[in-house]
């Protein structure tokens, strides 16, 4: 039987409308134990892959996420809408 290569870094919770303290936001979960440089990814919530609506900015130092550690972002106003698909992409798409 086949394995499948899953990606390090994985979306593990949203939520999309926020609550009384937060807006919409999105947790990333790093599932190996080395850290992480997220610099430049994109979270992406449009159908059929357009730019991405939030891109993780490029740091001097990395936007890092420790092993087995969480990151978690501030969702845009207009953020995923109940018919999108919310993906995580490399910088290259």
């Amino acid at each position: 039987r086949g394995k499948y290569n899953l990606p390090p870094v994985v979306i593990n919770e949203i939520a999309p409308l926020g609550d009384l303290t937060m807006g919409g936001w999105i947790e990333l979960f790093n599932r190996s134990t080395e850290p992480l440089d997220l610099g430049g990814m994109r979270i992406n919530d449009a159908d059929g892959g357009a730019p991405g609506h939030l891109i993780i900015p490029p740091t001097t130092g990395g936007m890092m996420i420790g092993g087995q550690g969480v990151a978690v972002f501030e969702l845009p106003i207009g953020f995923f809408q109940p018919s999108d698909t919310v993906r995580l992409q490399t910088p290259e798409g």
